[in-house]
């Protein structure tokens, strides 16, 4: 078992799901990798590891890890996209000055919005397409 399947076989952690096949995306969480001075979040490709993911959270598809990043707490709890991120946020001591910002009076309505513009202009954003061909 190599490295990273053990750390996929751990329970214990925060899992932070996301596309790793979007530029963007694999950006975001090198930076949140870097935040994570404590190592609570195993950081997890979806595209490369739908099946662990699925044995721990039956409930998610392939597909749906595909459209927002999933935090999915020790307990099997899930949150998606902007909230994936405020929850993560609190595990990580670097955003915590950050945090009062994203529980400002309406960010709960324009987090969630700007989340999906992102996730939805993904790989127009990173000059990639879905697949991660990307344009140099």
């Amino acid at each position: 078992m190599g490295r990273a399947d053990e750390r996929l076989a751990s329970t214990g952690a925060y899992w932070l799901t996301y596309d790793g096949l979007c530029a963007v995306c694999r950006a975001a969480m090198r930076l949140l990798r870097a935040m994570d001075w404590f190592g609570r979040i195993r950081f997890v490709d979806g595209h490369a590891h739908a099946a662990e993911v699925g044995r721990r959270v039956p409930e998610l598809t392939p597909e749906q890890l595909q459209t927002a990043i999933r935090l999915i707490t020790p307990s099997g709890k899930v949150s998606a996209g902007f909230f994936a991120i405020r929850r993560a946020a609190w595990l990580l001591p670097a955003m915590w000055p950050g945090l009062p910002l994203m529980y400002v009076p309406g960010a709960s309505r324009a987090g969630p919005a700007i989340y999906r513009w992102i996730a939805r202009h993904r790989y127009a954003l990173s000059g990639c397409v879905s697949g991660g061909s990307c344009k140099l």
